[in-house]
């Protein structure tokens, strides 16, 4: 009993919502309105987006960065209602940048450009209406975001080649003769070859994502953060 009443006194920590300032009544239906605005603008760019996380096993994880930045910046519910909202100009000037990002990707039908400049809309937009303070708040659970732009499989060939040599620096130790041509490693019991599936991209690029997320939450020291 005593420790059920603990973790419901933990949960009821976790989502206690603080004093919030009338104006943030008012400035969040905005800021959700203007922020659906620019999804159903962008809908192609993050239909594709989507599209290349439900098909590629390295991109599966992107579903999980919104709920994740969301529950990242819940966790500074507390500073955010001590903010005033306020507008940016800075924010616009992000969004605009971010707007001729997108529109340069799309006259050179660059999908990776595109991808980046909606996330970057996102954040603009965010930013510009909330306000520099806010922002400052939030900026990791933001910036957080850009873990959903589907990028990052132009390291699989530079992953093999790092596999490879590591396995031929393996044998060696162990006294193994091994003969090396690219990616392919020939021994006395057999020959193998280093596929894109050795490349470890998907756990790369995941792992990154959590490891982030886990040094937000855990780490409060820049040096630490930066370190670990």
């Amino acid at each position: 009993t005593h420790s059920g009443r603990g973790w419901r006194a933990a949960l009821a920590s976790i989502l206690a919502l603080p004093a919030v300032d009338a104006r943030w009544r008012e400035r969040l239906p905005l800021v959700l309105v203007a922020l659906l605005a620019v999804l159903a603008a962008q809908y192609a760019t993050l239909a594709d987006m989507v599209g290349i996380w439900w098909h590629s096993s390295t991109f599966n994880h992107c579903f999980l960065i919104l709920p994740i930045a969301l529950g990242l910046g819940w966790t500074r519910r507390a500073e955010l209602a001590a903010c005033a909202p306020g507008r940016s100009w800075w924010g616009a000037g992000y969004a605009l940048a971010n707007g001729l990002l997108w529109l340069a990707g799309a006259t050179l039908s660059i999908a990776f450009v595109q991808h980046v400049a909606l996330i970057g809309l996102i954040i603009g937009v965010g930013w510009a209406l909330i306000g520099n303070a806010a922002f400052r708040v939030l900026l990791v659970p933001f910036l957080y975001l850009y873990f959903s732009v589907p990028e990052g499989e132009f390291l699989v060939p530079r992953l093999q080649d790092w596999t490879a040599a590591a396995l031929v620096g393996a044998l060696q130790v162990t006294g193994i003769p091994v003969y090396v041509e690219g990616r392919h490693l020939t021994i006395p019991s057999g020959s193998f070859v280093v596929a894109e599936a050795c490349s470890g991209i998907n756990y790369l690029i995941a792992t990154l994502a959590v490891g982030t997320m886990y040094m937000y939450l855990n780490f409060r020291s820049p040096w630490r953060r930066a370190a670990f």
